[in-house]
């Protein structure tokens, strides 16, 4: 829910005042924990073969590490 509204609020601001590399940044990172919570959600499910504990750990630390 927090990366829609921060990917809609960036979104925003770099269409109405241009790109400015905080708000590009931004985007950037509510579409990289979109793709890191497909990968969380999907392959346990439907993959389980291409599920790997240490993938998890290391997108999750890095996605961290991007919102902080």
């Amino acid at each position: 829910l927090f990366s829609l509204l921060v990917l809609g609020l960036a979104g925003y601001c770099v269409d109405a005042i241009g790109i400015y590399p905080e708000a590009g940044f931004l985007v950037f990172t509510s579409v990289w924990t979109f793709i890191v919570l497909a990968y969380l959600l999907v392959t346990p499910m439907y993959y389980p073969q291409m599920h790997n504990r240490w993938v998890v750990v290391g997108s999750e630390s890095v996605t961290m590490i991007f919102w902080w």
